[in-house]
């Protein structure tokens, strides 16, 4: 919002405007996403939650500051090897127990 609208939502004593407060889902869903790295025997389930981000937030506005949605598809990118990684050792597994 621009400094003109601010003042006057506050001369209106519309204080919902000033205090709205924007959850980064961008920077969570990063942060899950690298977070199963660090962290190989959750990395699976991370993966999903990081898409749970992904999917559900994408178009939601990020910040009342502009802010690029990069975040989000490093975090893709990132979710999607891991969740490749957990799909070749199951069906390695599997398929070493089927023979």
């Amino acid at each position: 919002m621009c400094t003109a609208c601010l003042e006057n939502a506050a001369a209106d004593g519309d204080n919902r405007v000033a205090t709205q407060r924007y959850v980064h889902y961008d920077s969570l869903a990063l942060v899950f996403a690298v977070a199963g790295i660090l962290v190989i025997p959750f990395s699976f389930i991370t993966a999903c939650i990081s898409f749970y981000f992904i999917v559900r937030y994408w178009k939601k506005p990020l910040s009342i500051l502009p802010r690029k949605r990069w975040r989000y598809v490093v975090a893709g990118i990132i979710s999607l090897v891991t969740l490749g990684f957990w799909a070749v050792g199951f069906t390695s597994v599997v398929g070493g127990f089927l023979v």
